[in-house]
């Protein structure tokens, strides 16, 4: 599933640095974009979320140029 991704939300609430390293690890392996949050209030993935999109697009950018 990562490597048809476009770009990855990780949530780390309740989930060890193993694992949230692991799944950062992937991201960064297979160049896709990510952004983390570690609450279940919704502002918190709402930010990661727009700042995964924020990154999604100047990558893209780059890729143009």
């Amino acid at each position: 599933m990562v490597e048809s991704a476009d770009m990855l939300i990780i949530a780390l609430h309740y989930v060890s640095h193993r694992d949230s390293n692991l799944a950062v690890d992937l991201a960064k392996a297979h160049g896709l974009t990510y952004a983390t949050f570690n609450q279940h209030a919704k502002i918190p993935f709402e930010i990661a979320l727009r700042t995964a999109a924020q990154r999604y697009e100047a990558a893209q950018v780059n890729a143009e140029e």
